[in-house]
């Protein structure tokens, strides 16, 4: 479910933003360049926290999922260049629906300005039902 998320993310992003670099966040930030004239975006998995469970032969929970986007936009002259793309940003995803849930924001954090560049990261959270029956392991 974790890959088919960010996958669908990031084809999402594609289409509504013809001119980035869209691409999996990266190992190693530091060693990322990036190519397009416009900015790039960045997908990654985060973190999943669940909800208590409700116990019958199955456990039956929600799972959060938390995706952030982080995105630059190259070459801004001001943070005020970067308030439209933010908006599109939470407009393309915003009820993205994903398995059995849809995609909501949840965070919009400045992160830094490097080499002229504005990066932003954007935490979008997809709820989804996370049901199971026990496992018990075979060891041997």
């Amino acid at each position: 479910m974790i890959e088919q998320a960010v996958e669908e993310i990031k084809s999402v992003l594609k289409m509504g933003f013809p001119t980035f670099q869209v691409d999996d966040y990266p190992e190693d930030i530091k060693k990322y360049t990036f190519s397009s004239p416009r900015g790039c975006l960045l997908v990654r998995y985060d973190t999943s926290t669940f909800s208590a469970p409700g116990v019958t032969d199955l456990i039956e929970q929600t799972e959060t999922m938390e995706f952030p986007i982080f995105f630059s936009l190259r070459y801004a002259h001001s943070f005020k260049d970067t308030y439209g793309f933010l908006t599109t940003l939470k407009d393309v995803l915003t009820g993205l629906r994903i398995g059995s849930g849809k995609l909501y924001p949840k965070k919009r954090t400045y992160v830094a300005k490097i080499n002229g560049d504005i990066w932003w990261s954007f935490l979008f959270c997809l709820d989804v039902k996370a049901d199971q029956t026990q496992n018990i392991p075979s060891w041997g």
